[in-house]
């Protein structure tokens, strides 16, 4: 790795690709069960009303959504 360094190349990891520590352990991933709730409340009765509400989470060099 120092010889790429010195040649002006430097490393590049897919972090998600790790899957030990440094120590040789498995890495424990953990995963989200997520519930959200909108609420709405009117000052007047509403017959009817269209809303649209997206929420995902990001996908990075990190965190992957599955």
């Amino acid at each position: 790795m120092q010889a790429e360094q010195s040649q002006g190349h430097q490393s590049v990891v897919n972090i998600r690709s790790i899957t030990r520590t440094p120590e040789g352990q498995l890495l424990s991933y953990r995963t989200f069960d997520l519930t959200h709730t909108t609420e709405y409340k009117y000052t007047e009765p509403v017959e009817h009303s269209t809303h649209t509400f997206r929420l995902q989470p990001v996908e990075d060099p990190v965190q992957e959504v599955v």
